[in-house]
């Protein structure tokens, strides 16, 4: 059994290997080349064939050792896309989602990354989702996702996927109802990626009314508002030491 698989049992299975002909040409220098680690290895004295051929070997090599990081780095430096797709398959069996969709945007696969969006919506892993149709350009699964999001309150979300979009109406109706409810963080947000620089001065005018002096000079500053920047500064530079200090 592999070091591999005794911490995660069958993950072999799932990536093919090197041919039998490069597994007996590489097989005494690919444990040299492990020892020594592929960032300080030179690798010059080979043409490009070859070179490739065995770091494709030695990628296979570290992922039996469960040091999968340095597969994935092999598996990108030659461009083995199919390599790449097989550790995000893995990664996605396990639960590992985050990790699974990185994978597959090295690896290029767009039918991966919505399919592992889709399992991720399901299973209600919404920033893994947005990541995987992002990087997967589908914008009509995003807006939905979106739409869905602001129903159910996860504004955050929205905003990512708004902003990815470049949804400005929707940022802006969204920053609306975060100002109806009480949510300027969140309105501000929404309010300084749709570039409403109006209702961004807004925020801040709110949060100088409830005395939150950090908070509207923070605001200010987003909507480049020089005067309002000034005026606080020069008229309550010690209360708003004094808050930054507890």
């Amino acid at each position: 059994m592999t070091d591999i698989e005794k911490i995660m049992p069958g993950i072999m299975k799932t990536i093919s290997f090197v041919s039998r002909e490069e597994d007996e040409a590489f097989k005494k220098v690919v444990p040299s080349l492990i020892r020594k680690g592929i960032d300080s290895a030179n690798l010059d004295m080979f043409n490009e064939v070859t070179k490739k051929a065995l770091l494709n070997a030695v990628g296979v090599e570290y992922f039996k050792k469960g040091i999968i990081d340095q597969a994935i780095k092999a598996f990108t430096i030659t461009g083995n896309k199919q390599k790449l797709a097989e550790i995000g398959d893995y990664y996605a069996n396990v639960g590992l989602f985050g990790q699974a969709v990185d994978v597959y945007i090295l690896a290029e696969n767009k039918e991966k990354l919505i399919a592992t969006g889709d399992k991720c919506l399901r299973e209600g892993h919404i920033s893994e989702a947005i990541k995987a149709f992002i990087n997967a350009g589908e914008r009509e699964k995003l807006s939905k996702v979106g739409d869905e999001c602001v129903e159910k309150q996860k504004t955050d979300f929205a905003i990512e996927i708004f902003a990815a979009l470049n949804e400005v109406k929707k940022l802006i109706k969204l920053g609306d109802l975060c100002f109806k409810n009480g949510e300027l963080r969140e309105a501000a947000k929404a309010f300084k990626l749709s570039d409403d620089l109006d209702k961004l001065n807004m925020i801040g005018d709110t949060y100088l009314k409830e005395d939150s002096l950090p908070e509207a000079l923070f605001v200010y500053e987003q909507a480049g508002n020089e005067a309002m920047i000034k005026f606080i500064k020069e008229n309550f530079a010690n209360e708003i030491e004094r808050v930054v200090r507890r």
